[in-house]
């Protein structure tokens, strides 16, 4: 018997332009994967954007995966999009190879 997947992807879209509304965007998208988590999702997606207003607050998705990682237990996380012209392929290969080990 097959068990259906279920996943989540994430943009991390903010509306506004203030530290709160910036703090609250990452706290309500951590404490999702945490229930997503706890309800038996499989697996929880964030995408890397830069400079795209209203979705230009993921602009470091390995670092939310790592705090995310400290908080769950059984998700898989993973990077959907990652924008190798704006950084070192071999540095974002450490990066991502730290955050598995995380």
């Amino acid at each position: 018997m097959t068990s259906l997947r279920v996943s989540l992807g994430y943009e991390l879209e903010v509306r506004g332009r203030s530290r709160e509304v910036e703090r609250r965007a990452f706290e309500n998208v951590m404490n999702q994967v945490v229930l997503a988590d706890e309800l038996g999702f499989d697996t929880a997606w964030f995408v890397e954007h830069h400079f795209t207003r209203g979705f230009s607050h993921s602009s470091a998705p390995d670092l939310v995966l790592a705090g995310i990682s400290q908080r769950t237990e059984r998700i898989r996380l993973g990077l959907g999009v990652v924008l190798l012209p704006f950084q070192s392929p071999i540095r974002t290969a450490e990066r991502v190879g730290t955050l598995d080990v995380i």
